[in-house]
């Protein structure tokens, strides 16, 4: 079957069958909201991918996120941890991404990279040495997300929610999240690591990476 053809709600432009939205970023009214989101309506945000120019910084509100700082960046745009207000209170991993960067292509790839994202954000709510930055409540149910999005493979991921599991004092999960990651550690290196982590965590002490850490 033919694929439907769309335009653009805003312009009227043609639109491939491909395309992530009808609506046009560049067309649409000042401060209207763009985002392509997963799990929008879930309990935990994750990720959201919003266009507009790159000139956003830490402090700066974007519709109902207010920017906390940045935690990456790339050629297609900057991954900042976020605030959202309403309508729940949470932290989120948001991607700005550049005009011109919103094609079924990119933001497949940027869906292979959400799971990245997830777990870089439960890392920071986990294990910083930060106060003002560390929510464990909010670090747990994001590393589950990528732990379970990647079928319990990744070692990184793994480590993540055990420090997670740590950091709201479930002591007994974290050792056992642990165990899992060394049993996929690729090297020595990565086994004494685990192993120092499980000194940790059998003492019930939680975590803490400093930023320039791994």
């Amino acid at each position: 079957m033919k694929p439907e053809t769309r335009k653009r709600s805003s312009c009227g432009a043609e639109l491939s069958h491909d395309a992530p939205s009808a609506l046009c970023p560049r067309c649409a009214p000042p401060g209207m909201d763009t985002t392509l989101s997963a799990d929008k309506d879930g309990p935990t945000k994750t990720m959201d991918f919003i266009l507009p120019p790159l000139t956003e910084q830490p402090g700066d509100r974007i519709g109902r996120y207010k920017l906390l700082q940045e935690i990456g960046s790339g050629g297609f745009g900057i991954v900042y941890m976020a605030e959202q207000a309403q309508p729940v209170r949470r932290r989120v991993a948001l991607k700005i991404i550049k005009l011109g960067m919103d094609t079924r292509q990119v933001i497949a790839r940027f869906e292979a990279e959400r799971h990245a994202a997830m777990n870089l954000v439960a890392r920071s709510l986990a294990a910083s040495d930060a106060s003002e930055i560390r929510n464990g409540a909010n670090a747990v149910p994001l590393a589950e997300n990528a732990v379970a999005a990647t079928s319990r493979t990744n070692a990184s991921f793994l480590e993540t929610l055990a420090a997670a599991y740590a950091e709201t004092h479930r002591f007994d999960r974290a050792l056992a999240v642990e165990q899992e990651a060394m049993s996929l550690a690729k090297n020595e290196q990565e086994k004494k690591h685990c192993a120092s982590l499980l000194k940790l965590y059998q003492a019930n002490t939680p975590y803490r990476e400093k930023a320039d850490a791994r």
